[in-house]
């Protein structure tokens, strides 16, 4: 086999072992180099938020038409589950803490989806803005009536 041949043989070798990475699932990418696809952060729509921050309702900032809002550690705090926490002082890093932990993120957004409903949002989150600075609705109080009720 003369040089150029082999030059040739090399720059397809090359080229066949790159478009076969380039087609391979995102899962096998990733940590290869590979993009990830970030969070719906709500650009293109009217909302800035982080997707992780929806409680519950829609979670697509495209669909969104009257989403409200809530503090989510205030509503936490006033949780049985929450008080358990403080007296006992159970510490997070136990199956208790997240035991606890879990329920009361449970019973909020039971709580918080009542409130919704009631309301007439179609969604709750734990941030979220206008970009025009129009006002959300804050749901934090009709939702912590509703936790000391249950």
């Amino acid at each position: 086999m003369n040089r150029s041949t082999l030059h040739l043989s090399l720059a397809l070798t090359g080229l066949l072992v790159a478009s076969a990475g380039a087609m391979a699932p995102a899962h096998e990418l990733h940590g290869k180099g590979a993009v990830q696809a970030a969070d719906d952060d709500g650009r293109g729509t009217d909302w800035v938020l982080d997707s992780n921050d929806s409680l519950c309702g829609l979670s697509e900032a495209r669909q969104l038409s009257s989403p409200a809002k809530v503090d989510y550690p205030a509503l936490l705090s006033c949780t049985t589950e929450y008080e358990t926490i403080r007296k006992e002082k159970v510490d997070p890093n136990t199956p208790r803490w997240i035991e606890l932990h879990n329920a009361a993120h449970s019973k909020v957004v039971g709580a918080c989806s009542q409130a919704m409903n009631d309301g007439g949002h179609c969604s709750v989150w734990k941030k979220i803005r206008h970009r025009r600075g129009d006002r959300i609705t804050d749901l934090t109080a009709t939702v912590r009536a509703s936790l000391k009720g249950s």
